[in-house]
């Protein structure tokens, strides 16, 4: 995946949609792609948090056992994003349900971009308030 298509990528999620496209190229080339086989953990609930996942393709299961968590997403989809609001550890896990590619940005790498573009901290907070809902059914 290059540049362009991951800055394109980006622009079609609800976190990264209004921002323009300098802003896009620069968070684009600070994400590194990830790809995980069907069946294969991301991460598992309890880990240390510092990365945000954008879901490139594939689909991906969300569950915890204490509050009981079963979400499906699918591409466009973020999640992880609370790994930037606290060094807290995962309270879910995640597992690639079918070959899955994403795009990666750890804590640090968001922190830079947020210097360069405030905006972005306004879109994850609403990303989040949204992301509270299947983390509290």
């Amino acid at each position: 995946m290059n540049l362009i298509d991951k800055a394109f990528l980006l622009k079609k999620t609800i976190l990264f949609a209004s921002l323009d496209m300098d802003v896009l190229l620069s968070i684009a080339d600070k994400s590194e792609v990830m790809l995980f086989k069907a069946s294969s953990e991301i991460f598992s609930e309890g880990q240390p948090s510092f990365s945000l996942y954008v879901i490139a393709e594939g689909c991906v299961r969300i569950f915890a056992k204490e509050p009981t968590i079963n979400v499906r997403l699918k591409p466009l989809d973020c999640f992880g994003e609370e790994s930037f609001f606290s060094s807290r550890v995962r309270e879910y896990s995640a597992e690639a349900i079918t070959l899955v590619k994403t795009l990666v940005l750890n804590k640090g790498q968001f922190l830079s971009i947020i210097e360069e573009c405030p905006s972005v901290a306004l879109a994850l907070l609403e990303l989040y308030s949204k992301q509270i809902v299947f983390r509290n059914q």
